[in-house]
């Protein structure tokens, strides 16, 4: 079972929050500033240059439980998030497919990733004049936040990308689903441009041979 937040890890994030709340944020006409859009630019090149990244992170869901793990990522494409014990599930990104494992039930679900919002932060070129729009921003007390969608598909969802300012460094994201639940993970102590096994991003079944 997913447990209740601790009161520290609970009192972090509800700061993080209300920071972000206070922030000033830019209506669709504010993101052609010139200043916004030099930051919008930088956040481009930061996730375009991303390549791997590992972090423990908290997980707060939309019923107010939160689970704990370590997430790896490898842009463009892959991701891996395993949840510890006792929760279940396992997702991984394998560059084509977005694959939601339930340990317990033995069950396999395979999504497109490109129909995924977790696709808006896997593709290899981040362009936010292309496939991606951006509908939300703001900056406040050191903090960036964007909000970001598919231009093609926007009722697919959309995710909120929290950064620090100074160094730009990724934080936490939000996923708002096409059901309007809202999944917040926040990184604690990410390390990136480490080197990771590929083979944490394929998927052998037990339960039917190995998902290609």
């Amino acid at each position: 079972m997913a447990r209740r937040l601790l009161k520290p890890a609970g009192a972090f994030l509800l700061c993080l929050g209300l920071l972000l709340l206070a922030g000033t944020h830019a209506r669709a006409q504010d993101l052609k500033d010139p200043e916004t859009i030099g930051t919008l630019n930088r956040i481009e090149s930061y996730l375009t240059d991303l390549t791997t990244l590992k972090s423990r992170f908290i997980q707060a869901n939309p019923d107010g439980s939160y689970m704990e793990g370590t997430i790896y990522l490898n842009r463009p494409g892959q991701m891996r998030v395993e949840y510890d014990e006792p929760v279940p599930i396992l997702l991984v990104a394998d560059g084509r497919f977005f694959i939601h494992v339930d340990k317990r039930l033995k069950n396999v679900s395979h999504i497109p990733l490109s129909s995924t919002p977790a696709y808006l932060i896997l593709q290899e070129k981040i362009d936010f004049d292309k496939g991606v729009k951006v509908i939300d921003f703001s900056r406040e007390a050191g903090l960036i936040r964007v909000g970001l969608t598919q231009k093609d598909n926007p009722d697919l969802g959309s995710i909120e990308l929290t950064f620090t300012q100074e160094p730009l460094t990724l934080k936490q994201w939000t996923i708002t689903d096409a059901q309007q639940a809202r999944t917040t993970v926040t990184l604690l102590n990410p390390r990136r441009d480490v080197k990771l096994d590929e083979e944490l991003f394929y998927f052998y079944n037990p339960w039917n041979g190995r998902q290609k």
